[in-house]
């Protein structure tokens, strides 16, 4: 586009017709947060294929997004479906990250060692977006049992899966708990990407010596807001 190319219209000024080609070149649009749960996130949106439909479902299931783990796997792997006897497990990685659904998702380590880091990766190409990011949720479980919360993690963000960037920063963060089962965290200096990874570093609550349960990393949900781009 260039500046030439501007036709100002009775009743407008240059500089108005500026913005409104501005708004059609670079299409954006942008989410607030309110409240935990408050279906005003990023996750919901695509959930409702954007605003589309007017229920919810997991945005995986309309191939709006990803969800790749590494380093781990889920808890339950297998093809049963219902409670647990000890709880209400995710059987897919991709029903991690919605916090619109009643799981209590819970990664396990691939390795023996308790300080293997866990990554969670959210692709977002089959939406065709990316996002600059200025708060995100994280839900811990619907179990309420007090172990195996994130301590220590990192936000990180990318737009090719190459150069990699921080975009939130955790470490000894005791704001999960058997109390709180979900915290929103503010990003401070929001950067533009398409991929989004949740990497654990460290130990989960439960206690250092447990050597068992820190393998294990409960998780049931992610809600993200700020500015999402078109294309």
């Amino acid at each position: 586009m260039h500046f030439a190319d501007i036709t100002v219209q009775a009743g407008q000024t240059s500089a108005v017709r500026l913005v409104e080609l501005l708004k059609q070149t670079y299409k954006t649009k942008t989410f607030l947060y309110s409240n935990d749960y408050d279906k005003q996130g990023i996750i919901y949106w695509l959930g409702t294929n954007k605003g589309a439909d007017k229920n919810y479902n997991n945005p995986v299931h309309n191939r709006l997004m990803c969800v790749e783990l590494y380093g781990c796997r889920c808890h339950r792997d297998d093809d049963r479906t219902g409670p647990s006897d000890d709880g209400y497990y995710a059987q897919k990685p991709e029903q991690l990250f919605s916090v619109y659904e009643a799981y209590d998702f819970q990664v396990v380590s691939l390795s023996d060692d308790k300080f293997n880091e866990i990554e969670i990766l959210l692709n977002f190409e089959q939406a065709n977006i990316s996002m600059s990011l200025t708060h995100y949720t994280i839900a811990y479980g619907i179990d309420g049992n007090g172990f195996c919360a994130l301590r220590s993690w990192d936000l990180i963000g990318s737009m090719d899966k190459i150069n990699w960037f921080t975009l939130s920063s955790h470490r000894n963060d005791t704001s999960l708990s058997n109390d709180n089962i979900s915290q929103t965290f503010e990003i401070h200096e929001p950067r533009r990407c398409r991929y989004i990874r949740i990497d654990r570093k460290g130990y989960v609550s439960g206690g250092e010596n447990v050597i068992d349960l820190q393998l294990w990393t409960a998780f049931s949900g992610i809600e993200f807001y700020g500015t999402v781009y078109f294309g």
